[in-house]
């Protein structure tokens, strides 16, 4: 079997509702059998590996999406043919996140203990989804206050998903606040849903999103969740 090595620079678009997110990579890709994974957008069909090839070739530029499952794992890539070379799609887009009233869609979370979560299966409680990018400078104190207020709300969840992966600052946290859920290595679920920067999202208990809170908002969760 053949096994290229080519060195690809991607820029950088999302689409959050349909849970793609163009590659925002400058690395070495190793195409084989094993990986090559990439699909034509606008007919379904796979590339061949020489079909792939001659694109990158052709276009250094190639803009590429990811398609992110709900495990935080890309599932497939994609080639648009009509967004070749669009140097303007070059940053997650926040307006692309979820927004009040529309559905969270689903995911799968492991916490720092090897636990497994699964949105779906989570009945009748209410939700909260913390995006962070590492635990060493996350604001104690609103994890404090955070896990201060689920103490009187038994029907509410919370978790905290950080892009990094686990580490002594992760695990520090887990066990200072035992009633938080930590998630790590969570960037895929970063690019999911176009996670820029710390962001909230409570869920009602449809999975429908409630309010959507920001860097240094005031998360007023009682306020939201009544128990």
């Amino acid at each position: 079997m053949k096994t290229f090595i080519l060195f690809i620079l991607f820029p950088v678009t999302m689409y959050a509702q349909s849970e793609t997110k163009v590659m925002s990579i400058s690395t070495f890709e190793h195409i084989d059998e094993k990986n090559h994974n990439v699909y034509n957008k606008k007919t379904g069909v796979k590339l061949t590996e020489e079909e792939f090839i001659a694109l990158v070739k052709l276009y250094p530029r190639l803009v590429l999406e990811k398609v992110i499952n709900k495990y935080g794992k890309v599932e497939k890539k994609l080639f648009d043919p009509d967004h070749i070379d669009n140097s303007e799609r070059s940053t997650r887009n926040e307006e692309l996140q979820p927004q009040k009233g529309d559905i969270f869609s689903e995911f799968v979370f492991k916490d720092v203990n090897g636990k497994v979560f699964e949105s779906a299966e989570i009945k009748d409680r209410n939700i909260l989804v913390r995006f962070s990018m590492f635990a060493k400078f996350e604001q104690k104190h609103v994890l404090e206050e955070l896990s201060r207020d689920l103490k009187g709300i038994p029907n509410c969840i919370a978790f905290v998903c950080f892009a990094e992966e686990q580490n002594d600052d992760l695990k520090q946290l887990s066990e200072s606040f035992p009633n938080l859920i930590f998630i790590s290595g969570g960037n895929g679920f970063h690019e999911k849903y176009q996670i820029r920067r710390t962001t909230n999202f409570i869920l009602d208990k449809k999975g429908i999103v409630l309010k959507k809170y920001e860097d240094f908002d005031m998360i007023r969760l009682k306020d939201i969740v009544k128990d």
